[in-house]
């Protein structure tokens, strides 16, 4: 229990000083005067005063925020004040509030190639071809066709690898059709079969097993061009797969019952925490990248949304009215709630099972 609090609190306080260090660090390069920096919310743990700005530790390390001058609509500020956000042209508000996602995409690409010269644990069983070793009873794949001794090369066009791939590209699937293709005695077969959810292990599943090895996992370190060029394509891949993810979600392709809340997040973090080091950094770095990405949806409360604000100032010559914004901010703030009720209700069922 100590372990995952312990690990939750350093890899999220990291996120977020890293975040909110951006939006602070091109706030004071425009000019614009600083009164918080805070990590975390509620009470005041500890903090200290530099120049103009008060850094603190609140209690609830939940988020992070930063305080700029002028930045509240209901801050009465001189319209002559150079150092007031609210006074900065849009382009320059655009880039203070797009600098924090984009230090959470930096702090990824930088992570993730140290992961690779610490060195990861290299699974060949899941990089070997899918080699169907049987076909359960009654299952989607069963009922498409599928059969013992069969080898997945293909899912909606994507093609597969190995295991790794297959099993991502099923959870990517959800509950909709997918088209197999499938090798038998050295011809294709095209099948199409639908995921089904299994609530006892929390994913979706087709029904196919491969073959059972015992093969001890290779522990593999990378040099430095080596393991340089692994992170950025590992990032590149976990980007992709992040804007999948959320396209499905959008268009209800996938269940919110995939996801995973700060229940989730804690746990998992324990467990890469006594994997070792690399395993840390590794999920450290692609929650990174996955908050660099969402904040830059276009949600309000999320900086995405404040820069759809600034877009329709722009195209309109004058901000949106403060009513406006602030039904709109309303919005966001009850759906982003709804989901992290869900999402965290979802994690407590998946550690209860």
């Amino acid at each position: 229990m100590i372990t995952s609090i312990l690990a939750f609190v350093v890899a999220f306080g990291l996120l977020v000083l890293v975040h909110e260090f951006g939006h602070f660090w091109v706030a004071r390069r425009n000019g614009v005067h600083v009164e918080k920096f805070s990590i975390g919310f509620g009470p005041k743990l500890w903090g200290f005063q530099w120049k103009e700005t008060a850094f603190v530790v609140s209690l609830l390390p939940l988020g992070g925020y930063v305080k700029m001058k002028g930045e509240s609509d209901e801050d009465e500020i001189d319209p002559n004040d150079r150092s007031a956000f609210s006074n900065k042209p849009i382009a320059r508000r655009s880039r203070i509030v797009v600098a924090g996602p984009i230090m959470n995409l930096v702090l990824s690409f930088v992570l993730m190639p140290v992961v690779f010269w610490l060195g990861r644990p290299d699974p060949a069983l899941l990089n070997q071809p899918a080699v169907l070793e049987a076909v359960l009873p009654g299952s989607p794949a069963e009922r498409a066709g599928l059969q013992a001794g069969d080898t997945v090369i293909k899912i909606n066009q994507e093609a597969i690898s190995g295991w790794n791939v297959l099993i991502r590209e099923i959870q990517l699937a959800g509950n909709q059709n997918i088209h197999v293709t499938v090798e038998r005695k050295e011809n294709p077969i095209q099948l199409t079969l639908q995921p089904e959810w299994d609530e006892a292990q929390g994913r979706y599943l087709i029904g196919i097993q491969g073959k059972t090895i015992q093969t001890p996992v290779e522990f593999k370190k990378y040099g430095f061009v080596e393991g340089l060029a692994a992170g950025v394509r590992t990032n590149w891949e976990n980007t992709l797969l992040t804007l999948r993810v959320l396209q499905k979600l959008v268009t209800f392709q996938l269940s919110y019952k995939t996801l995973g809340g700060p229940v989730q997040i804690a746990y998992t973090l324990a467990q890469a925490s006594a994997s070792g080091l690399g395993d840390f950094l590794y999920f450290t770095a692609f929650l990174s990248l996955q908050l660099g990405v969402l904040n830059l949806l276009p949600i309000p409360v999320l900086d995405g949304g404040h820069l759809v604000f600034y877009l329709i100032e722009a195209i309109r010559r004058k901000p949106l009215s403060l009513k406006a914004r602030t039904v709109a901010q309303q919005v966001g703030l009850v759906l982003l709630i709804t989901l992290i009720v869900f999402v965290t209700w979802n994690d407590i069922e998946k550690l209860v099972r």
